[in-house]
């Protein structure tokens, strides 16, 4: 219990502020063709860093890993945590429509605390202290990023569909 409990304090004093903000963006205009714009350079930066196809997450490789299952698990985890990195950057590219903005900030920040807690765990071998804290702030990361591009999603359907 003393473990569990110094590494979620750990978790939670090592977790990074967040890098994005909404003056930071580049500017993408409003309405219904800047959204338009913005939809397909988002697609287009998703798709461009996806990390391979896999029915597995980062988190069975990583499991793989502990559990001696599979000795290049942890490749397969760095992958994933820089695919997530390379969206971060990609996205952060993006001119982004005024009604955007705000979720927007929030994908970039939530997307790159995923990268950042994956890439920790990608180091289960050589740091295993980091890639625990890495498995605590994974699944807050994971379902920011969710809730960020369901944001994002339902901003797009609204404001598309309103014009």
């Amino acid at each position: 219990a003393f473990v569990d409990s110094a590494v979620k304090d750990l978790a939670v004093e090592s977790a990074s502020t967040p890098k994005f903000t909404m003056g930071g963006l580049k500017k993408g205009g409003t309405g219904s063709t800047a959204l338009i714009t913005y939809a397909g350079a988002l697609r287009n930066a998703l798709n461009a860093n996806s990390p391979s196809v896999d029915t597995k997450d980062a988190l069975e490789h990583f499991s793989d890993f502990i559990q001696g299952t599979n000795t290049k698990a942890l490749a397969r985890v760095r992958e994933v945590g820089e695919a997530y990195r390379n969206t971060t950057t990609a996205l952060a590219l993006i001119p982004v429509p005024e009604e955007l903005q705000y979720a927007h900030v929030q994908l970039l920040n939530s997307c790159d605390a995923l990268a950042v807690a994956t890439l920790s765990l990608a180091k289960a071998d050589t740091d295993p202290l980091l890639a625990f804290i890495g498995l605590q702030q994974y699944d807050t990361a994971h379902s920011g990023t969710a809730q960020s591009a369901l944001d994002v999603g339902k901003i797009l359907s609204a404001g598309i569909l309103q014009n």
